[in-house]
């Protein structure tokens, strides 16, 4: 781990609203999602705590929280790990973000106004022009298209559930870099479930984004069978 010592400005920022358990909560989460935390590491709740200069225990409630979001799993007499999946696993996963986010550009289709889909044309373009600047950079974690699709459905939980499943599989990816090529390739996976929604199309855009969380299935279980081949 690259340790939490001297916690950089940006995630600092975090601690401006809300509670401290919810700031801790979004903090211990981003250092998961970076990979500072990697797979099956412990999070050391008092490292944490004095990084971020709070108690223990609103770190403690956090942890908590992202064990309910499947981040972290929590051993009893042993602690809290970030969470590691296998290949079962991992199927699981994909068939639930499958389920879920096929409904969600179907409501996206028809509930998005106008302005927003422009927003969402807006977001490919910035994805565009970061990719065209460096073809081997991974996806960028701030243009998160599917985070933007599940909100243009106006369904608040459906919006969360979206995220705590991509979160999940993020961690998987972390074991390993990820495959030459594939952000460009998702990129282009999402301008094909775009193109779809600008039609008001839903059942395309649902196949679209089936054909899409497909081949994430296979990058991510490709990358577990990289991970299990070096550890042999």
């Amino acid at each position: 781990m690259q340790g939490v010592t001297g916690l950089s400005e940006e995630f600092k920022k975090i601690f401006q609203t809300s509670s401290y358990a919810e700031q801790a909560r979004e903090v211990v989460r981003q250092l998961i999602l970076t990979g500072v935390y990697g797979p099956g590491e412990r999070l050391k709740e008092m490292e944490i705590s004095q990084s971020l200069g709070i108690s223990r225990s609103p770190v403690r409630e956090a942890v908590q929280g992202l064990a309910n979001e499947g981040l972290v799993k929590i051993v009893p007499q042993k602690g809290a790990f970030v969470a590691s999946f296998n290949q079962r696993e991992v199927e699981e996963l994909c068939e639930v973000r499958e389920a879920l986010e096929t409904m969600a550009v179907r409501l996206a289709a028809d509930r998005a106004t106008d302005s927003e889909m422009e927003e969402l044309k807006d977001l490919l373009e910035a994805t565009k022009a970061m990719l065209d600047s460096n073809e081997a950079a991974n996806y960028p974690r701030d243009l998160d298209f599917h985070k933007k699709v599940a909100e243009l459905t106006q369904n608040r939980k459906l919006t969360k559930k979206v995220a705590e499943v991509t979160s999940q599989l993020g961690l998987v990816r972390l074991r390993s870099a990820a495959s030459p090529g594939r952000a460009v390739q998702a990129y282009e996976e999402h301008v094909a479930i775009f193109e779809a929604l600008r039609r008001r199309d839903s059942e395309e855009a649902a196949e679209a984004m089936r054909r899409h969380i497909h081949n994430v299935r296979a990058n991510v279980l490709d990358i577990l069978t990289i991970d299990s081949r070096g550890a042999a």
